[in-house]
């Protein structure tokens, strides 16, 4: 199963859109945009989604309107077959594929009411709502397994059948083996007769275990005619229980499971729920427990048949303490509500505050979630972020398994022969000539490495110093004064050369110029060397240099065009780079 387009209508800030890109499962996918651009509406449009329809909040009606109906369409292909899957306020053909759950901020405004000399007087302050964990407990049911009582049914042979009371805190086994044993054909007349005679013939050996063990697998092991229990052995094998340790011990196993479920029959699978309940309690506690590292004791709490999850005033933790404890225990609450092959995650800028140890965190338990997940399931881990992977060293997922998505449309040009000039930059016939003619500010412009560029498939027009200059110049124009497509790398190399001239024109004295061009390399240095002979530099300079050496220190292949016009068309980064070009 692949995703290769999602589509929006009116949903809080979203009229229609459409995010076209073809999603690979089981990949950390980042949806990358700059603030404001309408992340959390996604999030928003996803976290409507219910059952049977979309219930849209009407605080989240795209423009206030009641009339303006919301819609979701997912186009999938799987093996070939493409399909369309619509949600709305009246249909959800989403549900039938997908489970889907959102990971959101969960800090909440809130105004209290305080009487101060009889005026009401309304004091706002932030809160964490609390977080629901299970909608509603089960009815309490137990299994009451008692290895006396099992044993004295195996008279006069107690010894041959185990103590299997561990296997009953076993949530997973006994989920699987109530869903896919169907024990009420173990009460048909024919299966009755059938374990009658089987258990008969086991109580009619005599002698040690190992012997009347023996007699079992060589005589009754590989003729046993019931297949519920052959299932139930089955099952039991993929399971590492101490207690089990030959196939003698699966049948004796599978009996007492089978004796259980009969003295239960209809509360066996409400034990199984209730176990479920008390699996997921523990697991809850247990992680909390883990990754609590405020001074307040946290653990779910029981009230109306419901759990959940009452957090500390948002004053008393720090952001990142609230932002990594609700999202890894809504992590694992998304891992339980996911039950179809196909499943999408939302993760909507939880992470905004996390300091480094938090953030890896989060890229660890995100990353085990996945591995876990995609054993059995199509995982679409999509991360909605301002936070640009290729940009920053915030996110560490493995490059190659890493999905990045820009939403934001870019007025950037498709040619990349200003980037290939940046992937051959280290080439050693180039290295020295580029370096200090091309790619930074130099007073000689006479370069010329036409028939170089020419052998390295480069245009060779632009081995022209002057006529690269004149082309960056260029784009640089499209840039700031014409709504054109522009080349962003072209953009940035004529920041950079403009930043050094400025600051060697600062210098003046004829001895440091010198030295600028000649002897000290990178921007930054040259920067540094300015200040240090008492030359005032403009802070906006250094600022900028994310954008200007980043861009300029690629390996082959990487391609930054679209992420780097996301950050050029920021208008407070356009209005830097004017300061440069055009000072007040």
């Amino acid at each position: 199963m692949r995703i290769n387009k999602i589509t929006i209508e009116n949903i809080k800030g979203i009229d229609k859109h459409e995010y076209e890109f073809l999603l690979e499962p089981n990949k950390p996918i980042f949806f990358v945009a700059p603030n404001g651009f309408g992340k959390s509406s996604f999030g928003i449009a996803f976290d409507s989604i219910i059952a049977s329809k979309i219930e849209l909040h009407k605080n989240h009606l795209h423009n206030n309107k009641d009339t303006n109906l919301p819609k979701i369409q997912i186009n999938c292909i799987d093996k070939g077959n493409k399909s369309v899957l619509t949600a709305d306020s009246t249909k959800n053909e989403i549900n039938n594929q997908f489970d889907v759950f959102v990971i959101n901020s969960k800090l909440v405004a809130k105004a209290k009411i305080a009487d101060v000399n009889g005026k009401k007087i309304a004091k706002p302050s932030l809160e964490i709502s609390k977080t629901l964990l299970i909608n509603t407990i089960p009815q309490e049911f137990h299994f009451d397994y008692n290895p006396k009582d099992e044993k004295e049914k195996f008279a006069p042979i107690q010894k041959l059948p185990n103590n299997i009371t561990e296997l009953f805190s076993n949530f997973s086994l006994l989920n699987e083996i109530a869903e896919k044993i169907d024990f009420s054909k173990l009460r048909q007349v024919k299966k009755i007769a059938l374990l009658k005679s089987l258990t008969e013939e086991i109580l009619l050996q005599n002698g040690t275990t190992n012997k009347i063990k023996k007699y079992i697998s060589d005589n009754i092991l590989n003729n046993i005619q019931i297949s519920e229990i052959n299932e139930i052995c089955n099952i039991l094998e993929t399971y590492d229980f101490q207690f089990i340790k030959d196939k003698v011990d699966l049948l004796t196993t599978a009996l007492q499971i089978i004796s259980v479920e009969n003295r239960l029959q209809a509360n066996f699978k409400k034990s199984v729920k209730y176990l479920e309940y008390l699996t997921d309690k523990a697991e809850y506690e247990e992680i909390i427990k883990s990754i609590n590292s405020t001074r307040f004791k946290i653990k779910p709490i029981i009230e109306n048949r419901k759990m959940f999850i009452e957090w500390p005033k948002a004053h008393n933790i720090s952001n990142g303490q609230r932002d990594i404890l609700t999202f890894i225990t809504l992590l694992v609450k998304a891992r339980k509500t996911f039950k179809k092959d196909n499943c999408i995650l939302i993760i909507d800028e939880v992470f905004d505050y996390l300091d480094d140890g938090n953030l890896i965190s989060f890229q660890y338990y995100i990353s085990e979630f996945i591995e876990k997940m995609s054993s059995s399931k199509n995982l679409f881990p999509i991360i909605m972020t301002h936070l640009d992977p290729k940009f920053f060293n915030h996110f560490c997922f493995n490059d190659r398994k890493m999905q990045v998505c820009y939403l934001q449309k870019v007025n950037t040009k498709t040619s990349k022969e200003i980037l290939k000039i940046v992937y051959n930059r280290e080439e050693p016939t180039l290295k020295d000539e580029l370096d200090k003619h091309y790619f930074h500010y130099h007073i000689d412009k006479s370069s010329d490495l036409s028939t170089e560029f020419q052998k390295h498939s480069l245009n060779k027009d632009w081995g022209n110093c002057t006529a690269f200059h004149s082309k960056i110049s260029r784009e640089l124009r499209r840039y700031l004064f014409e709504n054109t497509p522009y080349d962003p790398i072209a953009v940035c190399i004529a920041l950079r050369v403009e930043i050094e001239k400025l600051v060697y024109e600062k210098l003046k004295n004829q001895v440091y110029q010198d030295e600028f061009i000649n002897s000290i390399h990178g921007t930054r240095n040259k920067l540094n060397f300015c200040v240090e002979k008492g030359r005032k530099i403009p802070e906006v300079y250094y600022l900028l240099g994310i954008i200007y050496n980043t861009s300029l220190h690629l390996k082959q292949g990487q391609d930054i065009r679209v992420p780097l016009s996301i950050k050029l068309d920021n208008i407070n980064i356009k209005r830097m780079i004017e300061s440069v070009f055009i000072p007040k």
